[in-house]
């Protein structure tokens, strides 16, 4: 089954939400924890998740991780500019002054919060997660052949999930002035959470257990801790102070805790439904774990802090290229498809027209295979009957024509040349004669003397010949006479 995934790694666990894309929004699948052993390196943790993922018959097709708050140093500042490049410089300085470690060790991310600016200066939310921290989550998916391509902070998946359920659950409404708490109980912290309307102000990481509520007494020290985590938001925001607690996360939070937690702090409390509750789970999960966060981030693909590596990038960027090609391809093929459908059609049109061509041939052909034959045998008698070019017709012709004192020792017939004719006369004026003769046959045309010279022949001289006389087949009508015709030479 295709679906999308959220998964969030600890020390000890795998949480792992499996979510589709549908037109009302996403829907969660299945929901699945995983317990790493204690001693599991990076390959062994790669395989873990791998097969659990073969378990549930999950392909994934876009990955996303979950860095828990516990992992995360996050920080309230005040900028004085909101140009993102001036931002980007304040931020990294700032940044040197809050980590324990190098700034070329860490990776950092930071949101502008809305609605926060105050004579000119703006409230950034700024989160640092050490390099090798994101890298080894990249290097567990990448050993399991998956390629995540965001890497989020679980805070805003809390409030994710909180702002989803609210409605659903509460009958009042959230008043848009006013600033609220939420607690999301997990095995190995306590997210602290301030929020207005549904966006987050301010994180902190409590060092509480889910399971030390299982002890009696733990809630007075939990009361502590959050106590103080209220001054230290406070001291950086004195006028917003939270009117409203909700408590989510780990299933054994009970009414007891709630009512107990309630009067220690005074304030009024809510507990958060399961996510459990509402969604179908691949197993149990166990009673300390909280899946909010994992939860909320698959229902809700807003914009939040996300995480950044050389890795992921190259990664998406040659992913986007993929999609690109891939599309160009789709059209193109589209495209092709087109216009071989096109001409399929019109050869299927020709075709037709042809076979009914055909039909329609077949139907006459009986009746006019007579005129068929009456037209073949009327074209040979044609033929036959055309003598006009033919020999005897020349010949007839110049037998008609040719003056007494002319005399022929050859006549040629050439297919090209037509009528070749070598003689002598006694004059040279008598050969002229017979071209012009010649050119006044409806037999001739173009007559013309290739040669004329003089010669001796019994002491008398003579002259010699040759004339052209190409054949003037069309028009010609031979004319009928009693006796030969000669002309006056």
């Amino acid at each position: 089954m295709k679906v999308n995934l959220i998964i969030e790694t600890t020390d000890q666990w795998f949480k792992i939400v499996a979510y589709k894309d549908s037109f009302t929004g996403q829907k969660i699948v299945k929901i699945f924890v995983q317990q790493i052993p204690p001693e599991a390196f990076l390959e062994e943790r790669a395989k873990i998740l791998k097969d659990s993922l073969r378990r549930l018959n999950l392909k994934s097709q876009n990955i996303s991780f979950c860095l828990s708050r516990n992992q995360i140093i996050v920080r309230n500042f005040k900028f004085p500019s909101v140009d993102a490049e001036k931002i980007d410089k304040n931020l990294s300085l700032q940044i040197e002054k809050e980590i324990p470690y190098f700034q070329e060790e860490s990776v950092s991310a930071y949101q502008i919060l809305s609605g926060s600016k105050d004579n000119d200066y703006i409230d950034v939310l700024a989160a640092i997660v050490q390099r090798e921290v994101a890298k080894s989550l990249f290097n567990i998916s990448k050993k399991a052949n998956l390629y995540p391509e965001r890497i989020e902070l679980s805070s805003y998946g809390v409030l994710r999930w909180f702002t989803q359920r609210f409605s659903r659950q509460f009958s009042f409404q959230l008043d848009p002035t006013k600033f609220y708490l939420l607690l999301d109980i997990d095995q190995d912290f306590t997210d602290f959470i301030v929020f207005h309307k549904d966006e987050l102000i301010f994180t902190r990481s409590i060092a509480q257990k889910a399971e030390a509520f299982l002890e009696e007494g733990k809630e007075r020290e939990f009361a502590d801790k959050i106590k103080h985590a209220l001054i230290i938001f406070q001291a950086k925001e004195p006028q917003k102070k939270p009117v409203r607690i909700f408590l989510s996360g780990a299933k054994l939070i009970s009414q007891e805790l709630v009512t107990s937690l309630e009067k220690e702090l005074n304030l009024p409390m809510e507990a958060i439904s399961h996510p459990t509750e509402i969604c179908h789970s691949a197993g149990k999960i166990p009673e300390h774990i909280s899946i909010s966060a994992i939860c909320g981030l698959a229902i809700s693909r807003e914009e939040n802090i996300s995480f950044v590596l050389p890795e992921i990038e190259t990664r998406r960027s040659l992913k986007t290229k993929v999609k690109e090609l891939t599309l160009c391809g789709s059209l193109l093929l589209y495209f092709l498809l087109v216009v071989s459908g096109i001409f399929a059609v019109e050869v299927y049109k020709k075709e037709r027209y042809l076979n009914e061509l055909t039909n329609c041939y077949g139907q006459i052909a009986p009746e006019i295979r007579d005129l068929t034959g009456m037209q073949n045998t009327m074209g040979v008698v044609k033929q036959r009957l055309d003598v006009r070019g033919s020999v005897l017709n020349c010949l007839y012709e110049i037998h008609r024509v040719i003056p007494d004192r002319i005399t022929l020792r050859s006549i040629n017939f050439h297919q090209t040349q037509g009528v070749v004719l070598r003689g002598y006369g006694n004059v040279m004026s008598d050969i002229f004669n017979l071209v012009n003769i010649l050119e006044g046959t409806p037999c001739f045309n173009n007559v013309e003397t290739r040669y004329t010279t003089k010669k001796k022949l019994k002491d008398e001289e003579i002259s010699e010949f040759e004339i052209v006389a190409p054949v003037e087949a069309a028009g010609y009508k031979p004319q009928a006479t009693s006796q030969k015709e000669k002309p006056e030479a």
